[in-house]
């Protein structure tokens, strides 16, 4: 079972944060694909700032959030598996 973490709280948290490295964290979330002819229903993820690199995750093709993308309000970026991009 997920424990949800407001997003605030995780940004306060990694201010503070004197012993790692930074904090991430996510939480699932449904969306929609309407490119095709019907939309189409999809698991995804809400993913914190520095989540990539909290757990060293490195993108085949493309890349991850820019340092605006990852400002809480800023504009809005998606990555996607190598299966959904297929």
């Amino acid at each position: 079972q997920e424990s949800l973490i407001a997003p605030p709280r995780l940004e306060d948290w990694n201010r503070m944060n004197r012993t790692f490295d930074a904090i991430a964290g996510s939480y699932a979330e449904n969306v929609t694909d309407t490119s095709g002819e019907e939309p189409e229903r999809l698991a995804g993820r809400r993913v914190s700032p520095r989540y990539f690199d909290v757990f060293n995750t490195k993108t085949v093709i493309g890349r991850t959030f820019t340092a605006d993308e990852e400002v809480f309000g800023g504009p809005p970026a998606a990555v996607i598996s190598y299966d959904f991009w297929e």
